[in-house]
């Protein structure tokens, strides 16, 4: 399955959001454990940045939260520091959504985000949990 969390990740940097939760479905539907709620947490971003490209605030901020949570109840890793940072930008996702803030307007919260999905989500496609 890492092909589809690596499919899904460059559908993901490429701004496509709902491509990428289908190819980070394919891969959840095959996980147990950690893993899978990781893989969840970022179908729920992925989703939560489609439904605010489409002006439906509500639900992108709704997922955000959903996807935070998920993501606090991991296991302890090297990479918790990545993942405070991932929690920490949802945040002010939800805080801008809830402003409606347009999405082409986060540009540099988006690139900041892409970077942390990079970094957690490797050319290996290992997940590290």
């Amino acid at each position: 399955m890492a092909d589809k969390r690596i499919e899904g990740r460059d559908l993901f940097l490429a701004g496509k959001y709902f491509e990428a939760h289908d190819c980070w479905e394919e891969a959840w539907q095959e996980e147990t454990g950690a893993e899978k709620l990781f893989l969840q947490a970022l179908i729920q971003i992925s989703v939560a940045l489609y439904h605010a490209s489409s002006d439906n605030y509500t639900g992108a901020t709704g997922l955000l939260e959903k996807a935070g949570s998920k993501l606090k109840q991991l296991p302890e890793s090297e990479q918790n520091k990545v993942l405070v940072n991932v929690s920490l930008l949802l945040n002010q996702f939800s805080r801008e959504f809830s402003r409606e803030t347009p999405i082409n307007r986060l540009n540099t919260e988006i690139s900041s985000l892409n970077h942390l999905v990079v970094t957690l989500l490797p050319d290996s496609g290992q997940v590290p949990f």
